[in-house]
């Protein structure tokens, strides 16, 4: 725990809040989670376009084709 602290720049109580579930800045959350190769994971995970629903928004916010 203390390594990743060190490595990602952050006090060790931020990482011990991290696994605990307690809120963090955003920033250390980031720094902690790229220390830990869990950046792409989490990205993917929160992409809105791999769920049907978020495609489905997607497609609703295309403009509509304007004829002449």
């Amino acid at each position: 725990m203390e390594d990743v602290a060190i490595r990602a720049g952050v006090n060790i109580n931020t990482v011990r809040s991290i696994e605990s579930g307690k809120p963090v800045r955003t920033d250390s959350l980031f720094a902690v989670m790229n220390i830990l190769q869990l950046i792409d994971p989490m990205i993917e995970a929160t992409n809105p376009y791999n769920t049907m629903l978020g495609m489905s928004r997607a497609i609703d916010e295309l403009p509509q084709r304007v004829r002449r």
